[in-house]
């Protein structure tokens, strides 16, 4: 029965979670968490592996909108011991590094935008499309928060209205748990047929 319950539960997850709702909403990063609050929380738990599983240290993204910027929220279970977090923005090797990664592909356009930062907030622009965003991070004693935003209509990103709808996956890298998952179904992060969508609403 466990068993059961557990792929009816990974089932789930493929099936229905491939869509992110971006609410409008303008979020000052770096003050009140509770400007997050009633926005719908995504998991990212399921591993870079051919056939995803679970991860044993799970986390969440949520995300909003407005005319300036697309925001995002990402909370991470981790010992705060176990941490990987000293690499400054223009390390090399960002991969050796704990991180949060938002891929975006965008409509009439097969380029995959690729986005990484560190839990100390280093926005890693080697190997990537950029680092013209801002962020700002939170590390707590079980878990590490993250706050992502990119500005619209003056780098690579477009300007929004309500209704349009990009392709999105967010992932993180957990170098000490050797756990890298990705929403919405997992998979290689590079994979070019594993993304969900973002659809921006009122």
């Amino acid at each position: 029965m466990k068993y059961l319950v557990l792929v009816f539960a990974l089932l789930s997850t493929l099936v229905f979670a491939q869509e992110a709702t971006a609410v409008k909403r303008s979020i000052n990063i770096g003050g009140d968490l509770g400007q997050w609050d009633g926005l719908t929380q995504y998991p990212v738990e399921l591993s870079n592996a051919a056939e995803p599983q679970v991860v044993i240290q799970k986390g969440y993204f949520s995300v909003a909108w407005d005319d300036t910027n697309i925001y995002f929220l990402g909370v991470f279970e981790q010992p705060k011991e176990t941490l990987t977090a000293t690499l400054t923005s223009d390390a090399e090797e960002r991969w050796n590094e704990d991180t949060m990664e938002i891929f975006l592909r965008l409509p009439g356009n097969p380029e995959m935008l690729h986005y990484a930062s560190s839990p100390l907030g280093s926005r890693f622009a080697n190997f990537l499309s950029s680092n013209n965003y801002f962020t700002n991070s939170r590390i707590e004693d079980a878990h590490w928060i993250l706050e992502m935003a990119f500005p619209l209509g003056m780098t690579e990103l477009p300007t929004v209205k309500s209704g349009d709808s990009w392709e999105l996956k967010v992932g993180r890298g957990n170098v000490v748990g050797k756990e890298y998952s990705l929403w919405p179904i997992g998979k290689d992060f590079l994979a070019e047929d594993n993304f969900g969508s973002l659809v921006f609403s009122e």
